[in-house]
């Protein structure tokens, strides 16, 4: 039992008198910190199944505060509005993979073999988390380029960062432009979601894919070394 100031302690535990004033206080601010997270995470992730399921245009705030069980004036007191929220779920859906792979971009120097690491971390996020691959064509039919998510933006731009170092060291051909080399990178991946029944219909796995697609980005970016 807490017992709050002005009462009378009736045994060990209990809280009574003056000090007890802070204690409860400070146990009233950290259970309405926690209160506050556990809405915005409700309110987060039924955001995001409804544009999953919907798309942005076709997902209101209302109905988002209707599914979240909140008031609509809760959502907007965490997010502001509505394309900020959607911001925020793009975000939350791609930081496990931004981490991992800024980790990995990161190493001075670049090398081919990161590149392939790079490669295979990317198919298999997107085979492990396929409301991702949702969620870029709900981008894509929106007219919401990739840069709007500050996550993938900054990715993009490590990468092609660290293509240009590589070309410098001669390690890819020179003559591509970076842009062109990481579009071609992502593209190849993207492919075996996009176009995996051409595979999967004639019984080539995923996995074998992904090995047989660096090997073609590789002999068609890699520098001759003659």
């Amino acid at each position: 039992m807490l017992v709050t100031a002005g009462h009378l302690s009736n045994g060990p535990g209990v809280w009574c008198g003056t000090p007890s004033a802070p204690r409860y206080s400070a146990a009233v601010k950290v259970e309405r910190r926690g209160e506050v997270e556990s809405a915005r995470s409700t309110i987060l992730e039924c955001a995001e199944r409804l544009f999953l399921e919907r798309g942005y245009a076709g997902t209101s705030m209302s109905e988002i505060a209707k599914a979240s069980g909140v008031a609509k004036s809760l959502i907007h007191h965490h997010f502001g509005t509505k394309e900020a929220l959607w911001t925020a779920v793009k975000q939350s859906c791609f930081a496990a993979y931004y981490a991992k792979q800024k980790e990995l971009l990161s190493v001075e120097p670049l090398t081919l073999e990161n590149a392939k690491v790079s490669m295979r971390m990317y198919f298999e996020f997107l085979a492990e988390h396929p409301r991702v691959l949702r969620l870029m064509w709900w981008m894509l039919l929106s007219g919401d380029d990739d840069r709007s998510n500050a996550l993938v933006a900054e990715l993009g731009d490590l990468g092609v960062a660290q293509i240009e170092a590589m070309q410098e060291r001669g390690a890819l051909r020179r003559d591509l432009r970076p842009e062109s080399i990481l579009a071609g990178f992502l593209g190849l991946i993207h492919s075996a979601f996009t176009e995996g029944w051409v595979l999967t219909d004639r019984g080539v796995s995923l996995q074998t894919y992904v090995a047989e697609a660096w090997e073609m980005f590789a002999h068609g970016v890699m520098a001759d070394p003659g």
